[in-house]
Parts: structure tokens; sequence; C-alpha cells
């Protein structure tokens, strides 16, 4: 079963409120907050586009399925075609 899509609610906040265990409490801190922050959303950003594209696959996927289904009952029907011509120049 593939994941599906997770909307990000946009607040930076990771569990608890916070990425990083805080001891200092000092602006290092505050950067390195914002920094896993952004890489946390450029996480998930990728993440849905995975999942995108493991759905478009998917539906390619059906779309082939088809059209090879076509292809072979057009390649049925054209022989069987082929064989009444060649039946009807003997």
């Amino acid at each position: 079963n593939q994941p599906q899509r997770v909307m990000d609610d946009g607040s930076g906040l990771g569990p608890q409120g916070g990425y990083i265990g805080r001891i200092t409490n000092d602006a290092r801190e505050d950067e390195m907050e914002e920094n896993v922050g952004q890489v946390n959303t450029m996480i998930g950003n990728l993440r849905n586009m995975a999942i995108d594209m493991g759905s478009e696959l998917e539906n390619q996927n059906r779309q082939i399925d088809r059209i090879k289904n076509k292809a072979e009952s057009n390649e049925e029907r054209i022989k069987v075609a082929n064989q009444r011509a060649h039946n009807l120049l003997k």
C-alpha cells in the first residue's frame, strides 16, 4: 500500500514544539532549529513528489496495459483477416 500525501501545517515546529534539544537556548540553537525545520519541509516536499510520481507511474502502467491488450486484440484480428485473404486467393 502506497503512503498518502501529507500536507505540512507550515508551523515549522517539530515534535513537542522543537526539532533539537535545547541546552543553551541561544541564537545558534535558534538557527539550528530553523535549519532543521527547513530541511524537514524539504524532505516533506520530496516525499510528496515521490508519492505523486508513484501515482503517475501506476496510472501510466494501467494505460500501457490497456494499449497492450488492444494491440494484442488487433494483432489477432489482422491474423484472421490475412488468413481469410490468403484463402480467397487460393
